[in-house]
């Protein structure tokens, strides 16, 4: 029997001297298969004990230092997971943008409570007129 990277769109075969290594799915430990399996992001494929991820996706720090040159095997790490993947656009990871906008609401808002304070701090107490003109200084600050 052939084996074959089960990896989106890998198409990494075993053979001799080529340097990729094959990892079976770890069937018996069903947390890390998990992990495994949504990494994959591959829709409706279940692993069985002839399914094999290559060493092409996984990282350096994935293996143990203690591997076994002897017999030409590479020992992962008992909680790895596979992370190197090329996926098409659409199955990649969106990356969460930053929001500016939300950043700097933030910071008016923190600039107006400091205003609020000094006017507190000047009248001795929170007046109307004192109200009005932090109210006035939220409408400029937003925007």
């Amino acid at each position: 029997m052939v084996v074959s990277c089960s990896g989106y769109g890998c198409t990494n075969r075993r053979q001799k001297e080529n340097g990729i290594h094959f990892h079976r799915f770890p069937l018996k430990r069903p947390d890390v298969l998990k992990k495994w399996l949504h990494e994959m992001r591959r829709k409706n494929f279940t692993p069985n004990q002839y399914s094999y991820l290559c060493s092409e996706h996984f990282t350096p720090s994935d293996y143990l230092n203690e591997s076994r040159p002897e017999l030409d095997k590479k020992l992962l790490k008992d909680e790895a997971v596979p992370s190197v993947f090329k996926f098409p656009q659409h199955l990649q990871k969106k990356q969460k943008a930053s929001r500016p906008l939300l950043q700097n609401r933030q910071k008016a808002n923190d600039q107006n409570n400091m205003i609020h304070a000094e006017i507190v701090n000047e009248a001795g107490e929170d007046s109307s007129t004192n109200t009005m003109v932090l109210s006035n200084c939220l409408i400029y600050n937003l925007f």
